[in-house]
C-alpha cells in the first residue's frame, strides 16, 4: 500500500469515526492502517478505543498485540494475545 493509499484510508476511517463515534469497526479498521503504515502508538489507541466500545472483540486483542510485539513491547503484546484467546474459548 502506499502512502497516498494510507492517507486515504485513514481520512475516510476518520470521517466515519466523525459520523458513528462508537463505531468499533472503523477504530479497528483505522488501527490496522496504522499498524501497516508503522504507525504503532495511533494503531494501539484505536485498537484500544475498538476495545472500550466492545471489551469480547477478540480480533482487536489480537491486532493490538501485534502492534506492541512490532513496536517491541512483548509484555504488553503477551497480555493482549492471551485475553484474545480467553475470550475465544
Amino acid at each position: 500500500m502506499s502512502l497516498g493509499k494510507y492517507e486515504l484510508a485513514t481520512a475516510d476511517l476518520s470521517k466515519a469515526i466523525e459520523i458513528g463515534p462508537k463505531n468499533k469497526k472503523a477504530y479497528f479498521g483505522r488501527g490496522v492502517v496504522f499498524q501497516l503504515w508503522g504507525k504503532y502508538d495511533s494503531s494501539i489507541a484505536d485498537l484500544t478505543k475498538a476495545i472500550e466500545i466492545d471489551p469480547n472483540y477478540t480480533v482487536a486483542y489480537y491486532y493490538r498485540g501485534v502492534s506492541y510485539r512490532l513496536d517491541e513491547n512483548y509484555e504488553l503484546a503477551i497480555v493482549d494475545f492471551s485475553k484474545a484467546i480467553e475470550i475465544s474459548r
